[in-house]
Parts: C-alpha cells; sequence; structure tokens
C-alpha cells in the first residue's frame, strides 16, 4: 500500500486502536512496534500514526469500555469512533 500511496500522492492514516495485550504482545512490544512504525513508515505529512492508546484521557477510556484484552465493548467503540472521526475532521478537512 506505501507504493501506492507514493504512486498516487494518497494520505495514509494508520490507526492504533484500543487494546490491553493484542496478539500477546506485552506492552514492551507495543513500543517497538510503534517505535518501528514511527522510524521506518511514519513521515508526519503522507503517513500518519494515531494511537488512541495515548488518548485515554480525552476519551474518557477506561478499561470498562474493553470487551476484552485486545477489543472494545459497545461504549467504547463509540468513544474510540468520535474521538477518530473528530481527528480526521481537523486534519484531513481539505479531503471532503
Amino acid at each position: 500500500f506505501m507504493a501506492l500511496e507514493k504512486e498516487n500522492g494518497a494520505q495514509v492514516l494508520l490507526l492504533g486502536t484500543p487494546y490491553r495485550s493484542q496478539f500477546g504482545q506485552n506492552s514492551a512490544d507495543g513500543v517497538r512496534v510503534h517505535n518501528y512504525l514511527r522510524g521506518h513508515v511514519v513521515d508526519g505529512e503522507a503517513v500518519q500514526l494515531l494511537d488512541v492508546n495515548e488518548h485515554y484521557a480525552q476519551l474518557g477510556f477506561d478499561y470498562n469500555d474493553m470487551r476484552d484484552d485486545g477489543h472494545v465493548n459497545y461504549a467504547g467503540s463509540e468513544k474510540t469512533s468520535r474521538f477518530v472521526g473528530a481527528y480526521i475532521r481537523v486534519h484531513y478537512a481539505g479531503l471532503f
């Protein structure tokens, strides 16, 4: 997809959704993945990373909003969707 982004001048938003432990990763693994993305993929312009896990306070999100370790429940999905929608409206306003 990165070749398509460059070829077509598209903008890419990578999204980190809420999780406590996703796919057996511990928090150190999650940090490694995000560091890799930020260091090798995300350029801050055409490719951005929005990690919702870094915005729990803004969302009013807590672990009661999780169905299990890797999935949000209905309340969590509403909070996450509102936050991501607001982010897109602000940061990608020119696209709509």
